[in-house]
């Protein structure tokens, strides 16, 4: 997570007089960062907790879009109602 990140992260869920008790950025991991460690670790455990870890991200993703297509509708829709 970079510094931007952190901000970002911090400013939507950590209330502001807890911004000084967080003061190291989280770890975290990329959706790719997640399959190589499924190639790497050979539990069944591993392997069970990395698909719902992908999955996870898939349907993040998913929100993420939905999200995007809402506000641009919506930003849309603003639009003409203003030119009428």
């Amino acid at each position: 997570m970079n510094k931007k990140e952190l901000e970002n992260w911090r400013s939507q869920f950590v209330p502001p007089k807890d911004k000084q008790s967080l003061r190291y950025a989280p770890f975290c991991f990329t959706e790719q960062g997640v399959t190589m460690i499924s190639c790497i670790l050979n539990s069944e455990m591993a392997i069970a907790v990395n698909i719902q870890v992908i999955r996870i991200f898939t349907k993040d993703e998913r929100n993420a879009s939905n999200a995007q297509r809402h506000f641009t509708t919506v930003a849309k829709d603003r639009k003409e109602a203003n030119k009428s």
